[in-house]
């Protein structure tokens, strides 16, 4: 058995000298040894080459524990390390990445259904049983209010211990089978801590007003300006709301009934647990 040429010499140049060294193919397709790059240095592609490339300016050079290389459309970009509870988020393509708070404190929204309120023995609205569409289609229950008078429902509710004890505000969903006109949709609340006593009078009441469409549809009115709860609110405690058709008010002047199919509170929160 024989050897001609320089076996071993033919492949020094793939030869893994230092700790770090890649093997990457050259400009003809050849395995060659690539020698590990300098600190700071990142692999980039020229040319169709993989070559190690230096990051020079200051936006790209990773500097503190944390921070996040990205590319900006310009190049390689820095961007900072994120605060506690933040999350990373894509902007899309074409767009940079941020950092953005994973946290659920602040706005929520609670919807409270008519089949969970009660009436009243004076000026009560009336509270109907199932409205049904037929088999397979919606059906819901509905406090009716009178166009001629000013008619009151009730509910409550034992607020989350994150509840931040503020003001909240609400939106009323309801509806009607004929008639024209404007609703005007008034709220108020009354906070009831442990030994306190019931017998209390409500806070002051905001009101939206709210234009009728058609027999059957939804309406869904915005929002009224903040609430304040009277009883000064504590945590956990228990929060009567009374609901009520301002008749009164020159702006109701829809001329029929009102059929009220519940309401959205939408309340602040100021943790994210109730612990």
């Amino acid at each position: 058995m024989s050897f001609s040429g320089d076996l071993y010499g033919s492949f020094a140049d793939e030869v893994i000298t230092t700790k770090g060294d890649l093997r990457r193919g050259n400009a003809s397709g050849t395995p060659e040894r690539y020698g590990i790059g300098s600190a700071n240095q990142v692999l980039s592609v020229s040319s169709g080459q993989m070559l190690w490339k230096t990051l020079t300016t200051a936006d790209s050079v990773l500097t503190t524990q944390g921070d996040v290389l990205y590319e900006n459309g310009s190049g390689l970009a820095r961007l900072g390390a994120g605060s506690a509870g933040e999350l990373l988020q894509s902007g899309g393509t074409g767009a940079n990445v941020s950092w953005v708070s994973a946290s659920p404190i602040g706005t929520q929204d609670l919807f409270i259904p008519c089949a969970s309120m009660w009436t009243q023995g004076t000026n009560g609205a009336t509270l109907l049983g199932t409205k049904d569409f037929g088999e397979d289609k919606p059906s819901y229950t509905v406090a009716e209010f009178s166009d001629s008078t000013e008619q009151h429902c009730q509910f409550s509710i034992t607020m989350p211990r994150n509840f931040d004890n503020g003001t909240v505000t609400a939106q009323f969903f309801w509806t009607g089978t004929g008639g024209s006109g404007d609703v005007v949709w008034s709220m108020a609340g009354l906070a009831v801590s442990d030994n306190d006593s019931i017998d209390a009078s409500f806070g002051t009441e905001q009101t939206v007003t709210d234009t009728y469409h058609a027999n059957d549809d939804l309406m869904v009115s915005s929002a009224t300006s903040a609430i304040t709860i009277g009883g000064t609110p504590a945590d956990s405690d228990t929060i009567w709301f009374q609901i009520s058709r301002n008749t009164a008010d020159g702006s109701d002047d829809y001329s029929d009934t009102a059929k009220l199919i519940g309401v959205v509170i939408t309340y602040t929160i100021d943790a994210a647990t109730s612990s």
